[in-house]
């Protein structure tokens, strides 16, 4: 900072050298983006699903509805910024959504199929390829 007695900018021997950074952009496949758009998608309806049917439910079931919806939110921007803890993450996410969907699904019995169990199961695969083919390019 400025001194009396020394230029109205400071001193050159006082002024520290700043160095530029490398810009942080992870590149996605488009695939995985549609994948992320898709599951966003279903968290964000899943919030309004929650806001109609608060009242009617346990407050614990408020609870863990809000806490999945909050871990969901943060596991897809872990995705999207290709942390290393995102793909086992992911894959209890998606575990967790084909348990409640067939457990909790009460007023909507067709989804108590397989479908679930189908949907999560693509769901990891398709992650844990994307994280394994993009650590071994990083090697």
């Amino acid at each position: 900072s400025w001194e009396p007695g020394t230029p109205r900018l400071g001193a050159e021997d006082d002024k520290v050298e700043i160095l530029s950074r490398d810009k942080y952009d992870v590149h996605l496949p488009f695939w995985c983006n549609l994948y992320l758009v898709a599951h966003y998608a279903v968290v964000f309806y899943g919030f309004f699903d929650l806001t109609d049917r608060y009242m009617g439910m346990t407050p614990i079931s408020v609870l863990i509805f809000v806490f999945y919806i909050i871990a969901s939110l943060t596991i897809i921007g872990m995705v999207f910024d290709n942390s290393k803890y995102a793909p086992i993450l992911e894959a209890l996410r998606c575990s967790a959504l084909a348990f409640f969907t067939r457990s909790l699904s009460s007023t909507n019995p067709g989804l108590r199929n397989n479908s679930s169990i189908l949907l999560r199961d693509i769901s990891n695969v398709l992650v844990l390829t994307h994280f394994e083919t993009s650590r071994n390019q990083e090697d």
